[in-house]
Order: structure tokens, then C-alpha cells, then sequence
């Protein structure tokens, strides 16, 4: 189906590929890289990220509290530690359970969230 879309769009043209939880596969990765296509994609909690020298960690693990944000820049994805990419991270007050863990491959701020 990428592919099909690809042939759609002008040539010259910037993509931003956004997808929630489900679409998050490290195939889809590589795929948008060999595009040059950017995107944000929310991760679920329990993907696997790569800080620094850190052992990897369930992302929900890194959750801020209520009403904060956090940002990442230069983490790895999966077991496999696919990247390098930045993280967005925010639990808003009014929705506590449902945080959002936002995975990008431009350096994120809260823009990335907006």
C-alpha cells in the first residue's frame, strides 16, 4: 500500500508518515528510511527503548508524571536497538492512563506533540 502512495505523491515532495500504536514495526522503519520519508509514530508501552549505555526498558518505564513532557534525542528502538531516532513523551492530566510515547527521525520538542 506504501508503495502505491509513493507513486502518488510528487517527487520533490516532504512526507510525514503518522500511525498509532499498531503500525510500529521495525520493517516500516526501514522502509520510510530508504524513502526518505519523516514520520511520528506512537509507540506502544511496551516497546523496547535504548537510552545511552542503558540496558533497554519498556517505554512506559520513562513515562513523566501527569501533566509533564520529556524528550529524548539519539535512543534505539526494539531488541534489535533499531536507530538512531527521538522520543516525545507527555502524560496529560486529563487523560493520566493513556499516555503518549512518540517516536520521531527528526530531534523532538513539543511541537513534535502538537
Amino acid at each position: 500500500m506504501l508503495n502505491q502512495v509513493r507513486s502518488m505523491l510528487l517527487a520533490k515532495r516532504d512526507v510525514v508518515f503518522l500511525a498509532d500504536h499498531g503500525f510500529v514495526h521495525e520493517q516500516l522503519l526501514h522502509y520510510l528510511h530508504k524513502q526518505q520519508w519523516h514520520f511520528r509514530l506512537r509507540l506502544t508501552g511496551n516497546t523496547l527503548i535504548h537510552l545511552y549505555a542503558r540496558h533497554a526498558s519498556p517505554v512506559r518505564d520513562l513515562c513523566p508524571p501527569a501533566g509533564h513532557k520529556h524528550f529524548f534525542q539519539q535512543v534505539a528502538l526494539f531488541g534489535t536497538a533499531v536507530g538512531p531516532f527521538h522520543l516525545a513523551m507527555v502524560c496529560p492530566i486529563d487523560q493520566a492512563d493513556d499516555p503518549w510515547f512518540v517516536a520521531s527521525d527528526e530531534p523532538t520538542d513539543a511541537k513534535t506533540l502538537d
